[in-house]
């Protein structure tokens, strides 16, 4: 009945998209004002300034700032425009504008004296209600200077700001990254070539394949027309920090990073610019043991070093005032010591990976017409990312107690790809209209599958150990290498519509398709609207309703390709002998291999989500906003072992010529629904930031493609909290501003503990699995401890000529404390009932850590 309902639903939505279209008579064009404010590096406002509205290579409206640096050009039509500043003794700044179907908002355009280090940006204001689709308030935005004021810990700002993505909205293919218009599996660009970074960005537009909530959208920093230069270094040693809550001593660990940017005209070109970044650290950190051996407990720190360099290079020119483009290339090479150590899991049970990937794009933005403007993203990258064990001896896993021998994880990934998004904007009368083409990943990839070659022991308890009893033994044989392409296509169309001045409509549609899971059905429809009860806004109101069809990862490709009994084999072993699995005269190929294969009625998963938001200004430079989150999705991932012990005996497979038969279906459902609650903006004189708290319940019954549930035959215990359900979730990220001395970011996390299963250990139903629970206990109801943080950094500059204030070059100290309250953050918590340790962490977030870092800028 809700599959039907759902299904519907988006029939329903893509007749009311259509009507949106009929508007396209109507050639009255609405006439928009523009209006801005002109300050310097400082902010204080710079008067007599001429500002130019260009259109297709012409000066349309010329203004001047008043005594407050304020400009406004009146009855404006929607259309791509060039504004230009200039003054005398300051460097001129000029961005693409475009003039949409709403007033746009307030922008502010920054210009710096001659020689001055600072770029020059025009940015529109960020704390302004806009009855439009598109200007929600409710998701956060940072730029480049913010980034710089807040305490990031190694400059880190994806991972600071992934805290506030969704990860229920991100499906199973996780949460992504957009950069410069293309989404990307790693970043792969220095921080300080980042120039902005959205998230919950018109969350319902029909160009991303994820809504808002789970996408970030990252706007890397072009080219200037005057030399300039940053170069950063952190470091941190132990000697400063707080140890560890279960590390035994406190090990000696430094980390040092030089991170920097240089950029200006090529050879004092007006209209080709350049950017260089580089980015090397060196991280020597310990990891921290905390397991459970026969002979007691097992606490200690083992070194896992990390190295890690980046490279990245970007060229801008214009070609005249209706056509631009840029071209980056970047080189990323890492190297990781003794990973996967940690918690349950001995040194000896670790491995070594190291990657290296380069990547080039291309980006082109072309004004055709006064009111057409398109947008080419080209990107080629490529990567290697070799896994290695430490040692090949077989895994011994007792459940909650320790991990040891062989890490079994040998593996070679590489990846040649390109992805190619092109986007067209026409705005005429009352309709902005835009369509265009995504190829998201088109890939040959190329795997070695060397795992669990060596092995692995799995024992339900310290006793079964002791006593020789292994509960299972799994092994990998055969041809592991595979070479497979995979492809990737969508296109959208997506309709703005202005009914009234304050009143706008958007509805698009969306085709997804991928070789290997995709079906004939994954149309998306989107709609969204904005409604001011008034015509001059303090008040809007903002709603939508979509569906967002998800995608498989490349594991589970690979795993199809590779596990059909023929290519390599995969045997699992029930109650084995110890050390032998195997018995008198058997060898491997006398058990029966494992196989992998796709639901014949398969149909790819879908989330349908709505949103309803109300955003207030509170004041001139603050707003509030409320919304309330819901979503639904369908058709999803799991698997089950169709070939299990039949009940109630549960002691004999059906088909005794193979072992598992793991099925991948589509047959799961999740639903989650939140209410988000944000502040944004100046609150007094000195404080400016953001405060957001959202209460949430999310439930599931699959954690994903290769979820098991507990009994392949029963599935009603399944139905549980998802492993990302956290109750309360409080942030807050602002910067305290006063005077010369007080310049103090801050930041504060809190959030409710999320779920963990409870397992008895045992294998009852004899499929290798162990994933049983206590009779009458669901999945996921062990609750673990909360989350609570406080970050701080405090920076003081230097000028180094205090005459030239604006165009002298500054010299920047800082010292951040992160978890400055030194508060244990448990996580890793036991749930196997059979181990001492149940109900129990075994591991924990860093304590208190300084970081010292010092920038030089000219």
């Amino acid at each position: 009945m809700v599959k039907s309902a759902l299904r519907w639903s988006q029939w329903v939505l893509f007749l009311v998209i259509l009507p949106l279209s009929a508007g396209f008579a109507q050639n009255s064009s609405p006439l928009f004002p523009v209006s801005g404010t002109v300050q310097d590096s400082t902010g204080a406002a710079i008067p007599g300034v001429q500002v130019m509205l260009r259109r297709n290579g012409v000066t349309v409206r010329t203004a001047s700032t008043d005594a407050q640096g304020r400009f406004q050009f009146s009855r404006v039509p929607p259309g791509a425009y060039m504004l230009q500043a200039r003054s005398r003794g300051f460097n001129p700044s000029s961005k693409v504008l475009r003039v949409g179907l709403s007033a746009p908002a307030p922008v502010t355009i920054v210009m710096t004296i001659a020689s001055v280090h600072q770029q020059v940006t025009v940015t529109s204001s960020g704390n302004q209600v806009v009855p439009t689709t598109s200007d929600n308030l409710n998701g956060v935005t940072l730029n480049a200077q913010q980034i710089n004021n807040l305490p990031v810990f190694d400059q880190d700002v994806v991972g600071l700001l992934s805290n506030f993505l969704d990860t229920d909205a991100g499906g199973t293919g996780g949460t992504g990254i957009v950069v410069n218009g293309v989404e990307v599996e790693n970043l792969a660009v220095t921080p300080s070539a980042i120039k902005s970074i959205k998230i919950d960005h018109n969350p319902f537009d029909a160009q991303y394949r994820r809504p808002g909530w789970g996408r970030m959208e990252i706007t890397t920093k072009a080219g200037t027309q005057q030399y300039h230069g940053e170069i950063n270094f952190i470091f941190r040693d132990s000697i400063f920090n707080a140890r560890n809550a279960f590390s035994p001593t406190r090990p000696p660990e430094q980390r040092r990073k030089f991170e920097g940017e240089l950029g200006g005209p090529v050879f004092h070109s007006k209209k080709t610019s350049f950017l260089i970044s580089a980015d090397h650290d060196v991280e020597d950190i310990e990891s921290t043991v905390f397991a459970l051996g026969p002979s007691g407990t097992i606490q200690q720190n083992v070194p896992s070093p990390t190295h890690n360099t980046l490279v990245y290079g970007r060229v801008d020119h214009t070609i005249n005032d209706k056509n631009n483009f840029s071209v980056s290339a970047s080189y990323h090479g890492r190297q990781d010591l003794n990973q996967g150590v940690g918690g349950l899991t001995l040194p000896e049970a670790g491995y070594n990976q190291s990657f290296s990937g380069e990547k080039v794009r291309f980006n082109e933005t072309a004004i055709f017409t006064p009111n057409l403007l398109n947008e080419i993203h080209l990107m080629l990258a490529q990567y290697r990312r070799p896994t290695v064990s430490l040692s090949d001896a077989p895994q011994i896993d007792v459940l909650g107690a320790f991990v040891s021998g062989g890490a079994q994880v040998n593996q070679l990934l590489t990846k040649h790809h390109f992805a190619l998004t092109d986007i067209a904007t026409w705005t005429h009368g009352k309709h902005q209209l835009e369509w265009g083409f995504d190829i998201p990943d088109w890939a040959r990839r190329g795997l070695d599958d060397n795992q669990n070659f060596g092995g692995t022991f799995t024992f339900s308890s310290l006793a079964d150990y002791a006593a020789g009893k292994p509960l299972t033994y799994t092994l990998q044989q055969g041809n592991g290498h595979l070479i497979y392409w995979q492809k990737m296509l969508a296109a959208f169309a997506q309709d703005s519509y202005r009914l009234k001045p304050n009143l706008m409509l958007s509805g698009g549609l969306r085709w997804d398709w991928e070789d290997y899971f995709s079906d004939a059905r994954e149309f998306a429809p989107r709609l969204a609207l904005a409604w001011s009860p008034r015509k001059s806004p303090k008040t809007v109101v903002r709603g939508g309703v979509g569906v967002f069809n998800d995608f498989a990862r490349w594991d589970a490709i690979s795993d199809l390709l590779l596990f059909n009994g023929q290519r390599l084999q995969s045997y699992v072993i029930t109650n084995p002998g110890y050390p032998d699995p195997f018995g008198p005269g058997m060898t491997p190929s006398a058990i029966p291999p494992n196989i992998v294969e796709l639901d014949p009625n398969f149909r790819m998963p879908y989330m349908f989500m709505d949103s309803i938001e109300v955003e207030r200004q509170i004041t001139k430079r603050a707003t509030l906003s409320a919304t309330w989150e819901d979503g639904r999705t369908v058709h999803a991932f799991r698997s089950r072992d169709l070939n299990a012990p039949l009940p109630p005996l549960y002691d004999a497979r059906p088909d005794p010529t193979i072992g598992m038969l793991q099925q991948y279906e589509a047959a799961g459902r999740s639903q989650w629904d939140a209410l988000h609650i944000q502040f944004r903006g100046r609150v007094g004189r000195y404080f400016t930031g953001m405060a957001r708290y959202r209460l949430g319940w999310s439930y599931n019954d699959t954690s994903g493609i290769n979820s098991f549930p507990a009994n392949q035959y029963d599935l009603t215990g399944e139905w549980g909290r998802s492993i990302w359900d956290r109750r309360h979730r409080f942030a807050l990220l602002g910067v305290f501003n006063q005077g010369k001395l007080l310049n103090l970011g801050v930041s504060l996390w809190l959030h409710s503990g999320g779920p963990y299963d409870i397992t008895t250990g045992a294998d009852p139903y004899n499929d290798g699995l162990a994933l049983a629970r206590p009779p009458g206990v669901s999945r996921n109801t062990g609750q673990a401890p909360g989350y609570a943080e406080v970050d701080v950094r405090w920076e003081h500059d230097f000028r180094i000529e205090k005459k030239k204030k604006d165009s002298s070059p500054v010299f920047t100290v800082a010292v951040g404390a992160f978890n400055v309250l030194n508060t244990v953050n448990y996580e890793d918590i036991v749930g196997n009932l059979s181990s001492p340790l149940f109900g129990k962490p075994v591991d924990a977030e860093p304590g208190r850590r300084l970081q010292f870092s010092a920038r030089f800028q000219f």
